[in-house]
């Protein structure tokens, strides 16, 4: 929650997650650039398809990335139609979201794609203490990665805040296309 208590707007993230038995664990999580504002969130397309390549070239697993997080920053900590829409464009089989706020609110969600179609309400655990009050690291990770846009200024072409199923996140490595810079980068 530190993220979301240092940030004047929504902001959204993700994590990597890895599952032991039947329990999910979120190990890390991370923010990309962003455009924000008090009621809306869009992560930028080309930060998460460079982050997702820079993964790859590691020899990183992006289908360990199955955790999307939000704030309401002060409002109700719910699931909007925007989140829920975000939800079902997910590409992946499943998906673990949480969106809260900075009085601590939230709510959590295991959603399953695939052989069918289930969301179930979860209770997180968190295994480790996290201080309110937030480091100097993360206000400034913030303050160059979240592009702060008044509200109404947003130019969407569908829900935003996920990958796009056509694109190259969350895919196997062997699925990766490589492109050069110049090409369409499997739009």
């Amino acid at each position: 929650m530190g993220y979301i208590n240092a940030c004047n707007t929504e902001i959204n993230g993700f994590g990597h997650v890895r599952t032991i038995g039947n329990t999910i664990l979120v190990e890390d999580v991370f923010i990309l650039d962003q455009q924000a504002s008090a009621a809306h969130v869009t992560v930028d397309q080309a930060a998460l398809d460079a982050y997702v390549y820079q993964m790859i070239l590691a020899g990183g697993n992006p289908g360990s990335i199955r955790f999307q997080w939000h704030s309401h920053v002060d409002m109700e900590a719910y699931f909007s139609f925007v989140d829920t829409a975000n939800i079902e464009n997910w590409p992946g089989e499943w998906l673990v979201s949480f969106v809260g706020n900075r009085r601590g609110e939230y709510q959590c969600r295991l959603d399953l794609m695939h052989p069918l179609r289930l969301a179930v309400e979860v209770q997180p655990r968190i295994l480790s203490s996290l201080p309110r009050d937030v480091d100097e690291e993360i206000r400034s990770e913030i303050t160059a990665k979240v592009h702060t846009t008044p509200v109404g200024l947003f130019k969407r072409e569908k829900p935003s805040m996920q990958p796009r199923a056509t694109g190259p996140a969350f895919h196997d490595p062997e699925d990766f296309e490589m492109v050069d810079a110049g090409g369409d980068h499997g739009r």
